[in-house]
């Protein structure tokens, strides 16, 4: 097991642990791609400082609004599982929001539906 940090650091430098490439279709596919734990050394770096910025950049007392403001809206709804929809859309649309890409999400289902693929 990796306890020291520069541990971590060679493990994660190093060619052999580098996780194996994955090459296909599909959302699932093209997000672990994406991932900065899934990338190979050289990329690896940048995107886990990406992926901390943006998390540092991200305002919690807005989160908490958005999010109660997603789930009234959703508890109005006619859905006949209110719960489903509440676990499975408040958590992505308030992402989405604090990310600041449902400025051009006009169809919240469709938002809903590219998470579950």
């Amino acid at each position: 097991m990796l306890r020291e940090p520069e541990q971590v650091r060679a493990a994660l430098e190093h060619p052999s642990l580098a996780p194996p490439r994955v090459d296909g279709r599909g959302a699932t596919l093209a997000l672990r791609s994406a991932m900065a734990r899934f990338s190979p050394p050289a990329e690896h770096v940048a995107r886990r400082a990406a992926v901390a910025d943006a998390i540092e950049q991200l305002d919690v007392a807005r989160a908490a609004i958005v999010a109660a403001e997603r789930t009234r809206a959703l508890l109005g709804a006619d859905r006949l599982d209110v719960l489903t929809s509440i676990a499975c859309r408040v958590p992505t649309e308030t992402l989405a929001t604090l990310l600041g890409l449902d400025g051009g999400i006009d169809d919240r289902d469709h938002l809903d539906d590219l998470v579950r693929d």
